[in-house]
């Protein structure tokens, strides 16, 4: 009676911690979609940002755009990043001088993925592109050196982590350093990756049949 009880009690626990860590990753069905003051709020934050340089307003207002049209879920964002032969002065940019663009970027991607981490952001995937665009040839729309893939628990996320304080220092290493393509997106559908998907099933198998077993004795 105890062994039950206490089996009862812990996936009571599991399962409050499954909660807990869902409503984090899914703030959306608590606090809602964002709200044209909060919008102002963030984005008052990039306005008065030196670091953003002279590409600042226009990236102003095509972040308060797509805010606005926020349905509450979270945000896939596609990172489509081709370094520059060499550092490209930026207004408002640190001093990199010696640094090539890849260890720039390397420079942003070590300090800033601390800060995404903390909110509950974070890469579901991110590797260094293997060549040529398979189809289609345009100059400007081939040779990646790098593609990303950010999960965002909301947009309201994206707004907190691109106009902190904490994070608008580092932009000016990645602008420097890469041409970049940011292209938010909806999630259809997200599958992990299969192998590690049919691991954790036959692993809850096991223990389920164990567990029954157990039961029967």
């Amino acid at each position: 009676m105890h062994r039950y009880r206490f089996e009862s009690l812990f996936a009571l626990v599991l399962l409050v911690l499954y909660g807990a860590f869902f409503l984090w990753q899914t703030p959306g069905l608590i606090r809602g979609k964002l709200t044209a003051v909060e919008i102002d709020g963030y984005l008052k934050v990039c306005e008065q940002s030196p670091y953003l340089g002279p590409h600042g307003p226009a990236i102003v207002r095509d972040l308060r755009d797509w805010a606005l049209q926020d349905d509450g879920g979270p945000v896939y964002m596609l990172n489509l990043l081709r370094n520059y032969p060499e550092l490209r002065p930026y207004p408002g940019a640190p001093q990199m001088t010696g640094l090539t663009p890849q260890q720039a970027n390397a420079y942003y991607e070590q300090h800033v993925t601390g800060l995404a981490l903390k909110d509950g952001d974070f890469p579901i995937f991110m590797g260094p592109a293997q060549g040529h665009n398979l189809v289609g040839r345009e100059p400007d729309a081939d040779h990646w050196s790098r593609v990303i893939v950010m999960r965002y628990p909301a947009r309201r996320n994206v707004l907190a982590l691109f106009c902190s304080p904490e994070y608008l220092p580092y932009a000016p290493y990645k602008l420097s350093s890469l041409k970049i393509n940011l292209v938010p997106t909806s999630a259809e559908l997200v599958l992990a990756d299969l192998r590690v998907l049919l691991a954790g099933v036959l692993l809850i198998l096991f223990f389920a049949v164990s567990w029954v077993r157990a039961l029967r004795r």
